[in-house]
C-alpha cells in the first residue's frame, strides 16, 4: 500500500499540522464505536496509522484486514449539532428519514426518525420533495434554509447518480454550512452504462485517472483470480463474475 506521509504531502492542510480524522474505508459500520476512528494532528494519525495498516479486526462474526483508510480534516462541532439523514429505495417508493439528534449514539433510528415517502415515477422531473413533506421531515429544522436546501440538493443527486441507499450519520450545520462527518452509500451497479463518467469524478482529469470501484464485503478480500474478472467486467458490456467458494479447494 501507499505510505502515508506520501499521501500526506498531496495535501496542503495536512503540512499545516491541522487537526483530522482518520478511519477505515472498507464497508464497516459503526466505526465509532468501534474504536476505529482517530482524530490528532497529522502526526497522531500517521501513528494510528503505522500501527493499525493491515491489522485484522473483528466485527460482528466477520474478521477482515484493514488496508484502506480515509483521512479528513476535523470539523469542530458539538454533539447536539449532529443530524441524521438517509434515503434508500423500495420497489414503488424512495424513502427519506430525518432525525435532527444523530451521532454514534443515535439509537433506534427507525423509531425516532420522521420519515416521507416518494412514489416511483417513470420519470425523475417527476419525483420531488414538495413544501408540505419537507416542513414534515425536518420537523423542528424546517425554518433553516440550508438544510432544506441540502435535502432537497442530496434527493436530486440520490436520483440522478443511481443510488439504492444513502447514509449521513452525522452531519452538522456550523458557521452556516453544512458538513457531512460520516457517510455510507450503495449504488445501483447496472446503472454503469448511463452515469459511469459522473461516479468516476467532477472533472476531466479524474475521470481519466480512475474508475469507480465496487469493493468486496469486509473480511472477503479478492483473489487474484477474482480481481482479474472484475478488471475484465469492468471494460465489457457483458456480465462476468468469478466468486472462488473453496478458497483452500484442490
Amino acid at each position: 500500500g501507499e505510505k502515508f506521509s506520501d499521501i500526506a504531502a498531496k495535501y496542503e492542510w495536512l503540512a499545516k499540522d491541522n487537526k483530522g480524522v482518520i478511519k477505515p474505508d472498507q464497508l464497516i459500520k459503526r466505526r465509532g464505536k468501534l474504536g476505529l476512528v482517530k482524530i490528532g494532528t497529522p502526526a497522531d494519525l500517521k501513528a494510528w496509522f503505522d500501527k493499525t495498516a493491515n491489522s485484522y479486526v473483528k466485527v460482528g462474526q466477520t474478521e477482515g484486514r484493514l488496508h484502506t483508510f480515509i483521512v479528513e480534516p476535523f470539523c469542530a462541532h458539538t454533539e447536539n449539532e449532529e443530524m441524521y439523514i438517509a434515503i434508500y429505495s423500495e420497489r414503488c417508493r424512495d424513502v427519506i428519514m430525518f432525525y435532527e439528534h444523530g451521532g454514534v449514539d443515535i439509537g433506534d433510528v427507525e423509531e425516532k426518525a420522521r420519515t416521507i415517502n416518494i412514489p416511483v415515477r417513470l420519470e425523475d422531473g417527476e419525483m420531488s420533495i414538495t413544501e408540505r413533506e419537507i416542513d414534515v421531515l425536518l420537523g423542528p429544522c424546517k425554518e433553516n434554509e440550508a438544510i432544506r436546501k441540502f435535502v432537497r440538493n442530496l434527493y436530486e443527486a440520490y436520483k440522478t447518480l443511481h443510488f439504492t441507499y444513502l447514509e449521513i450519520n452525522p452531519f452538522v450545520f456550523t458557521n452556516g454550512r453544512i458538513h457531512i462527518l460520516d457517510l455510507a452509500a450503495k449504488l445501483d451497479e447496472t446503472a454503469n452504462f448511463l452515469c459511469s463518467d459522473k461516479w468516476n469524478g467532477r472533472n476531466a482529469s479524474a475521470r481519466a485517472a480512475r474508475s469507480i470501484e465496487f469493493p468486496a464485503p469486509f473480511g472477503r478480500d479478492l483473489t487474484s483470480e477474482e480481481q482479474y474478472i472484475s478488471d475484465m467486467d469492468a471494460k465489457t458490456g457483458a456480465s462476468l463474475k468469478l466468486t472462488i467458494l473453496n478458497r483452500k479447494g484442490r
